[in-house]
């Protein structure tokens, strides 16, 4: 939805005095594939975080036509480092649930695999 030329998702963040966006997580209702399943954004990038290459990390919701929210994500990695999107989806899984590892991971760097 759009407000005021605003993209509204619904989280809380800031724009810091460089002009970067910073999420601090949801404002409202919290992301969900189901009613019998919820994460909290900052739950599943601390799993995202944890290989060293990761530099940065932003967990999402996305809606479809048919009001169904998916959990997807976003990754910056170190152009010095390997990180395999498989361990982190793995990863989750071990330490979440397979309903918390996001549908669609986007990667931004050429080291990530």
């Amino acid at each position: 939805m759009i407000r005021d030329g605003w993209y509204f998702t619904g989280d809380i963040g800031f724009v810091d005095e460089r002009g970067y966006l910073t999420l601090l997580g949801p404002g409202g209702p919290r992301h969900h594939r189901s009613v019998a399943s919820r994460s909290i954004p900052s739950s599943l990038e601390a799993e995202i975080f944890l290989p060293p290459g990761v530099r940065h990390a932003a967990v999402y919701g996305v809606r479809d036509e048919d009001g169904s929210d998916h959990i997807h994500a976003a990754i910056e990695c170190d152009p010095a480092e390997n990180v395999d999107v498989a361990d982190i989806r793995t990863r989750i899984t071990e330490a979440l649930s397979p309903i918390h590892v996001p549908e669609k991971i986007a990667v931004f760097s050429t080291r990530c695999r």
